[in-house]
């Protein structure tokens, strides 16, 4: 059986066979039929998942770099997943996904500030070990996958990150979570009242506004708010959202270790699901509703 631009080998069994003698025996090789080969295969959304024909878990750098070694031979389309199936780009035909499910260390050096990633940590794995030793760090928009950039870096398993202590965010580090729910008939008045939310200089907020849908309930709005202050200071500062009155709403103190855990809900794999984010620097209330009533 042929598979695109095979180089080196015949079948894909010869690659196989080559690389299993090569690789550390803490590395995987999985292929399609296997129920280890399905399990590293499965993604946060059905749309668009492809099979990859070989799925490689190494369990050091050193297997990556074989991997990937033209002294090896190689599959044409190569892959680098972190192993968390999140991204909608993590699928291939007929490829090699390197999964970095197996390889992942975080090292700390607290003299320097510094935190050494490597392989597929992810997030709250990172967090939580910096918070055990009192700091955290920065992730950009959250995705962890060590990957290369295309053509440029090629295939980089190790970043090193600045780590900071939790009192840079407040009082013990703690931020405060809102998730508030209304009907997306509603997006309009939403919108308006959380513009002046979001406006005011006394206080620093972030967070989510998502059209959503939820399989009992239909479509609705979901405000998930952030707040650098204590649990009074979020309610009084979210009130005018309460006002409104939703049809539920909750908050909870979060740190950095457990700061998406109130998402999790939304973290289940398959289904044919889509997760689009962009970033806003004001809110439009009639450029909104106009999103949401095209979502």
């Amino acid at each position: 059986m042929f598979f695109t631009r095979l180089y080196g080998y015949h079948t894909l069994e010869d690659f196989i066979s080559r690389l299993r003698d090569k690789i550390s025996k803490g590395s995987r090789v999985l292929t399609p039929g296997e129920p280890e080969f399905t399990r590293a295969n499965e993604r946060w959304t059905e749309i668009d998942r492809k099979t990859p024909a070989v799925i490689v878990q190494p369990a050091a750098e050193e297997d990556v770099a074989i991997i990937v070694s033209p002294k090896l031979g190689f599959i044409e389309k190569i892959l680098i997943q972190d192993g968390s199936g999140c991204s909608p780009w993590s699928t291939i035909e007929n490829g090699l996904i390197i999964h970095l499910s197996l390889f992942k260390e975080v090292s700390v050096d607290q003299d320097r500030h510094t935190v050494a990633v490597r392989g597929g940590v992810l997030v709250k794995e990172l967090q939580i070990t910096l918070s055990k030793q009192g700091h955290f760090t920065t992730v950009a928009n959250g995705n962890t996958a060590i990957r290369g950039a295309g053509q440029f870096f090629g295939n980089v398993t190790e970043l090193v990150l600045r780590t900071h202590k939790p009192s840079l965010m407040g009082p013990d580090g703690v931020r405060q979570l809102g998730m508030i729910f209304y009907p997306t008939e509603r997006a309009s008045e939403v919108c308006r009242v959380l513009k002046n939310v979001v406006s005011a200089n006394d206080h620093a907020s972030a967070g989510h506004f998502m059209v959503m849908n939820d399989p009992s309930k239909g479509r609705m709005l979901m405000v998930a708010g952030q707040y650098f202050g204590t649990g009074p200071e979020l309610q009084a500062t979210f009130q005018p959202l309460i006002d409104l009155g939703p049809l539920d709403h909750a908050h909870q103190p979060s740190t950095f270790e457990s700061h998406s855990d109130h998402l999790s809900w939304m973290c289940y794999k398959g289904d044919f699901k889509r997760f689009s984010q962009t970033g806003l620097r004001s809110i439009n209330p009639d450029n909104f509703e106009r999103l949401v009533h095209l979502h």
